[in-house]
């Protein structure tokens, strides 16, 4: 049975990661929601501009500081971690036709199990997963942390992938996201 109190959480949480659009501090204007998200600044600027707030609520309306930390919108408790999972596909998973490979050096076909990219990359490329620390850029197997598959926008997306898992605070969060950036 589905509690009534879901459709509730479930809008708020919507309303707060989907549908609000970012603010340019400098600027005073606003960005994209994240559904509007067409490159790969927009993006991190959304990482680090609007999700830390929304799940690590420090301030009251008022600017106070909250007295108990680790909760999300003020009264619902975040249990465990925030995690990410990031699905690679490999480079030359699709097929450019003889007149264009001069001038397209790169193809990358839609998500599916068959072209997923499980070699470490970044601080890890070319090293055995074994051998690398940084946990976020080698390739977390399905049995591990997410044990079932998950629907997108675009597809089914099964389990395994790089797994990134994120500090208890904005600032925290803020500092990883950059990491992850660069």
């Amino acid at each position: 049975m589905v509690s009534s109190n879901m459709h509730t959480l479930t809008q708020a949480l919507k309303g707060v990661f989907i549908d609000s659009n970012m603010l340019d501090e400098s600027t005073n204007s606003t960005g994209p929601s994240f559904t509007e998200l067409t490159r790969m600044e927009e993006f991190w600027d959304y990482m680090t501009q609007t999700v830390p707030s929304g799940l690590f609520t420090e301030n009251w309306y008022n600017e106070r500081n909250v007295s108990n930390y680790g909760y999300v919108l003020h009264e619902n408790r975040l249990l465990g971690a925030v995690r990410m999972r990031q699905k690679k596909v490999r480079n030359n998973s699709c097929t450019v036709a003889k007149d264009f490979r001069q001038e397209i050096k790169f193809c990358y076909n839609a998500y599916a199990p068959a072209f997923e990219d499980k070699d470490s990359y970044g601080p890890c490329a070319n090293l055995e997963a074994e051998n690398c620390t940084e946990d976020s850029f080698k390739y977390t197997p399905h049995n591990s942390i997410v044990r079932s598959s998950t629907t997108g926008k675009v597809g089914v997306y099964d389990e395994g992938g790089f797994m990134k898992i994120f500090g208890s605070s904005q600032e925290e969060f803020k500092r990883e996201v950059e990491e992850l950036k660069e």
